[in-house]
């Protein structure tokens, strides 16, 4: 099985986006997917980067389901389908608890994953509309006898749609409804896409699982190891993340986590950083100078192959300027080239 290489670009930054996307589409990439959630729009930057690119896929990784109207959502999809001649993907997502009421005062949006299962239901029918739409759900209504979606059809009705899924819970109310899953890092420890991720999404409509997986590419290893830890960090920072460790020897870390940084009102990360100890690194992250990182993505690959993953989404961490950021998004391109020459008998890449 061959797993598609892709990248997200989890960065506030907008600068740096078009040139790590030129960077991967001349790489041989598959995908880039935007991310949205601290200063920037998750669709707007997909369309920026799919008007100024032939070949790769884009995709939105992930575009908050509560902050949009579903046929809102779906009008963009259609545009975006039709400007990158079927290049698009709509990744969409609920967020956590914490993000939904406290940044986005959205709290009317309960059930998270029947209400998302809903949504792209709803997203679906649009795209896929021949003329005039009806939908009558637990949550949404639409009764427009008067759309016409101008979009090439063939187009549209093909846009991809994918949910963000952490949980048993999302993740069979993904796998009902959506055509993919964009698994979140916290996802991919061997025991847990193996226990928990596989038995949630099994079935003869299986979703095509994108997995991400946080990456860090650094001639100093150690620099890129406490990225990983500062990332890892503000993860486990927030309770509702907790229940994946569960069964794990690092239960405890994730509490002493939330403590320290509660404590420290969540603005000083380093000495929270300090308490992800190296076995965690390495089980949630690709982390290492050139050389090491592209072992790692070559093992990655074949890991998620043996366990049913058609996608391997590395992502980009944020620098602390956006030329920080165009380094390390245009590092991690190389180390996926050299993973690639590297390992050209690689079935897996």
């Amino acid at each position: 099985m061959t797993v598609r290489v892709s990248m997200a670009l989890a960065t506030s930054h907008l600068g740096p986006l078009l040139d790590i996307t030129r960077a991967a589409e001349e790489a041989g990439l598959d995908r880039v997917w935007t991310t949205e959630g601290f200063g920037g729009d998750g669709i707007v930057r997909a369309g920026h980067l799919v008007a100024h690119t032939s070949r790769i896929g884009i995709g939105t990784g992930i575009a908050y389901s509560f902050t949009r109207a579903p046929l809102a959502v779906a009008m963009a999809a259609a545009d975006l389908a039709e400007l990158s001649g079927g290049r698009f993907a709509l990744g969409l997502g609920a967020g956590t608890r914490g993000v939904r009421t406290r940044r986005f005062d959205a709290a009317g949006y309960d059930h998270p994953a029947p209400r998302t299962a809903e949504y792209a239901e709803l997203v679906r029918a649009a795209l896929r509309s021949e003329g005039g739409l009806r939908f009558e759900g637990r949550f949404y209504q639409c009764d427009f006898p008067q759309l016409d979606m101008p979009q090439d059809a063939a187009l549209r009705a093909g846009v991809p749609l994918y949910a963000a899924a952490l949980n048993p819970v999302m993740l069979r109310a993904a796998a009902r409804s959506c055509d993919g899953i964009a698994l979140h890092s916290l996802a991919t420890a061997p025991a847990y896409l193996r226990d928990v991720v596989a038995p949630a999404v099994a079935g003869p409509d299986r979703p095509k699982l994108a997995a991400w997986k946080i990456c860090v590419v650094d001639d100093d290893p150690a620099a890129a190891a406490d990225a990983v830890r500062r990332q890892l960090a503000f993860y486990f920072s927030t309770p509702s993340y907790h229940p994946v460790l569960a069964g794990t020897p690092w239960t405890e870390v994730a509490q002493r986590i939330r403590d320290l940084a509660t404590e420290l009102r969540f603005r000083d990360w380093g000495p929270v950083a300090a308490l992800v100890p190296d076995d965690m690194v390495a089980a949630y992250s690709v982390a290492g100078d050139r050389d090491s990182c592209a072992e790692q993505i070559a093992a990655t690959a074949g890991r998620f192959a043996a366990a049913g993953v058609d996608e391997l989404v590395l992502q980009l961490t944020s620098g602390g300027t956006p030329q920080q950021t165009r380094a390390n998004g245009l590092a991690l391109v190389a180390a996926v080239q050299h993973a690639r020459s590297e390992r050209t008998a690689d079935a897996h890449l």
